[in-house]
């Protein structure tokens, strides 16, 4: 399936440069990854929490090698953020995150 997103509600909506366009993709593949259609403002903690897990699992690179870290503050910079993506509940994601570790 093709991931499609919608980033008009987001403040700033338009990709600001390279490092935006680059956490925008990181964003949206981990959206996909952890079952989160959209970030809001009720849930970016969590949103936060379950990238946290991957980063303390080792972190998340890019082809390049890079390897990438996310603060509350950068994963709030992507609140309005609609994906197409099946919805994991909290209970399921944390669950399934601990028989994997």
């Amino acid at each position: 399936m093709a991931i499609h997103y919608d980033n008009r509600k987001c403040n700033p909506s338009e990709i600001q440069d390279d490092n935006d366009a680059c956490n925008h993709y990181v964003i949206c593949t981990l959206s996909m990854l952890y079952g989160i259609p959209e970030i809001t403002e009720n849930n970016v903690k969590e949103v936060f929490a379950r990238i946290q897990s991957l980063e303390a699992d080792g972190g998340y690179r890019l082809a390049t090698g890079v390897s990438i870290k996310f603060t509350l503050e950068e994963v709030r910079r992507w609140i309005g953020l609609k994906t197409n993506v099946i919805p994991v509940s909290n209970r399921s994601f944390w669950r399934k995150h601990k028989r994997v570790k």
